[in-house]
């Protein structure tokens, strides 16, 4: 017979520590807890797996950029005066200087036809499109510049068609000036500042430039990926912007009132006055101001993105990894109570590694397939996996379809999580709060102590 030869004082010190130490199903239920924070980890290693393909995807969209002519910016026609700089004490060899003169206003309208291209497994958007450039230009105020009409080279004036990216170019542009045709030639001359894209010379007659402005029309096509952006170098801009293109995000400093039809595209357009631009209609290339404008502080445009971005969907998924680890757990915890059946926590590891695969499964058949279909077939997979499992170790089909319902209602609420984007917060506390209250009902009647070896403490 064992008997305890403990003094007394030390038997009654045991046994005050064991009774706030958890025991029976507190112990099982602190186990569990335990082992759903080491679940975390390979839970994060996923996460982690779709943050490195959403980089590999980032690398593929710059890889097409570059074939495509990346994402240019349009800043529109500009007018280049040379003049002769007049000699003084301080400068005897005076030679040439510019005058750079912004339309007064300018029309952009651009059509642009979407398509894809495909590097690996990767689809990125591209487009094509026909622009028509409509600039008016006016003589300039020559007392905010103290540069007399004298000393202007008429002969020299030169329009420029100002866009970044030359690469997305695919024809050569064609050019109107006062009706008359002209040619573009490549970029030659410092733009201060701005892109140029080519420039024509044009002798310009002065007192027809004074008394009638000078008209200016340019059409040309360009190709890109991802997005267009405008630059308003004008007095007044408007740009007019239609595309097949279903799911555009319009982005920058300016708004654009747009129409967007499910399946037809986008029609948007952008209004911008004198009043909201930061670039003078007339400036000298000796002024101060040239290293001060930066143009693409007041840029916008519109983006073409994917309507479902599987990265970031997926990525959003896993935040709940630990929720479902936990529910599935408790699930199973329920089950063991209820039908006295012990489990052992191998059986608990295999369940939450089910879970846990649950976001690799999305993100691999993602890649290939819609992500819709891709979650359908992740779930199914899973909850099937469970429910099999479940019927096996509690050696019944009831408890075991009763567990791959409970799994099904889980991914139904977290889709509804992942679709409501700006309602997720709401929705996701509301549901934690649902669910506990929950647990906390079913679980009112539960002997924690069950078990236990010390009889007092079975007793509660």
């Amino acid at each position: 017979m064992n008997f305890d030869s403990r003094p007394l004082s030390e038997k009654s010190k045991s046994s005050a520590i064991t009774k706030f130490l958890p025991s029976g199903y507190g112990l099982k239920f602190f186990t569990i807890a335990l082992l759903s924070l080491v679940l975390l980890f390979p839970a994060s290693l996923i996460k982690g797996l779709v943050q490195e393909r959403n980089f590999f995807k980032k690398e593929a969209e710059r890889d097409v950029a570059t074939i495509m002519g990346g994402h240019p910016k349009i800043q529109g026609l500009i007018l280049t005066l040379p003049y002769k700089i007049l000699p003084s004490e301080n400068n005897r060899d005076p030679g040439e200087g510019r005058i750079q003169v912004l339309p007064t206003s300018l029309n952009i309208k651009g059509n642009l036809k979407s398509d894809h291209r495909h590097k690996g497994i990767y689809s990125i958007p591209v487009y094509s499109g026909d622009f028509e450039f409509a600039g008016e230009f006016s003589q300039p105020d020559w007392s905010s510049i103290d540069v007399s009409p004298d000393q202007v080279i008429w002969s020299k004036a030169i329009i420029s068609l100002c866009i970044n990216e030359v690469r997305g170019i695919t024809e050569s542009p064609k050019l109107l000036i006062n009706g008359v045709p002209h040619i573009f030639s490549p970029p030659s001359i410092d733009m201060m500042g701005l892109s140029e894209a080519g420039n024509s010379m044009s002798a310009i007659n002065r007192d027809d430039f004074f008394k009638n402005g000078l008209s200016v029309s340019a059409t040309v096509k360009i190709h890109g990926s991802e997005g267009i952006y405008f630059t308003p170098v004008a007095g007044d801009s408007k740009i007019e912007i239609s595309s097949d293109w279903d799911s555009p995000s319009f982005v920058g400093d300016f708004a654009a009132t747009h129409t967007i039809k499910e399946g037809e595209g986008f029609n948007a357009v952008w209004s911008v006055s004198r009043f909201n631009t930061t670039f003078p209609l007339v400036r000298v290339s000796n002024s101060d101001l040239n290293s001060r404008i930066n143009p693409d502080k007041s840029k916008f445009g519109v983006e073409f993105h994917e309507s479902v971005d599987r990265y970031v969907l997926t990525e959003r998924a896993s935040k709940y990894a630990l929720l479902f680890i936990v529910m599935t757990f408790s699930a199973f915890f329920l089950f063991e109570v209820v039908s006295k059946q012990r489990l052992h926590m191998i059986q608990y590891l295999f369940a939450g590694l089910a879970i846990c695969l649950f976001y690799l499964l999305l993100l691999s058949i993602s890649e290939h397939v819609a992500f819709q279909f891709a979650y359908i077939c992740a779930a199914l997979f899973t909850a099937i996996c469970v429910t099999l499992y479940s019927s096996a170790i509690f050696k019944s089909t009831s408890r075991g379809i009763l567990m791959g319902s409970f799994l099904g209602i889980l991914y139904g609420y977290l889709w509804i999580l992942l679709q409501a984007e700006n309602f997720s917060l709401l929705f996701g506390s509301v549901g934690l709060f649902t669910i506990l209250c929950t647990l906390m009902y079913l679980t009112r009647n539960v002997n924690w102590f069950q078990h236990s070896e010390n009889p007092d403490l079975a007793k509660g």
